[in-house]
Parts: C-alpha cells; structure tokens; sequence
C-alpha cells in the first residue's frame, strides 16, 4: 500500500510540474506575433520602444543599459527600412516604414531573438 501511495505522489508531482512548464511557457509571444502586432500602426510607438535605454544583464553579478543601435536605409519609393539590432544579444529586428510613417513590414533575424 505504502508503495502505491508513493508511486501516485511521483505521478502527482511530475504532472503538476509539466503544467507548471507548459503553462508558463505558452505566455512567452513569439517574434513573429510581436512584429505582426505592429504592422499598420504609426512608426513613432516601435521610435519609442527601441530608443528606450533598458537593463541588460552582462556579466553574473553585472548589469548595463543600453539602447538599440539603429540604421536607417532609405528605398527609392521613399519607403524606409529602420534596422535595431541589440549590442548585447544575437537580435537584429527590421521595421519597414511608408512614407506617411505607417509600419508596413517587419522581419528579424539572430538567434537571440526569441
């Protein structure tokens, strides 16, 4: 009997543990969820976002700050493509911009991106 009991309890606990697991993990967005949720909205939210010096862990007791580098190329169409890419991270996200300034386009690449 006592066996059984703890047989169940392993069950138990290995089951609890994968939906602690799954669950959790079904919250992370994907990149390519967060690129589409921008695609029509004005450029000036993602200006906003990426400018914003944010925390980055660097080291096991360390921190900076830092910005996303930006560059900007310019197409003949008067489109432009905004490129971030993270000085800390193998991520560089691409955002391409119409001329009213609507985000029309995105893409990334870099296995740090998420």
């Amino acid at each position: 009997m006592y066996l059984f009991r703890v047989e169940y309890m392993r069950i138990l606990i290995a089951s609890i543990c994968c939906f602690l697991l799954f669950g959790c993990v079904s919250q992370v967005v994907s990149m390519d969820k967060h690129i589409d949720s921008f695609i029509g909205e004005d450029f000036s939210i993602i200006k906003g976002i990426y400018s914003k010096p944010s925390p980055q862990k660097s080291g096991f007791f360390k921190s900076a700050t830092y910005s996303w580098n930006e560059k900007i190329l310019p197409f003949t169409n008067g489109n432009k493509i905004y490129k971030y890419s993270n000085p800390y991270l193998d991520c560089e996200v691409n955002w391409e911009v119409n001329m009213s300034g609507k985000i029309i386009g995105g893409s990334y690449k870099g296995d740090d991106c998420g």
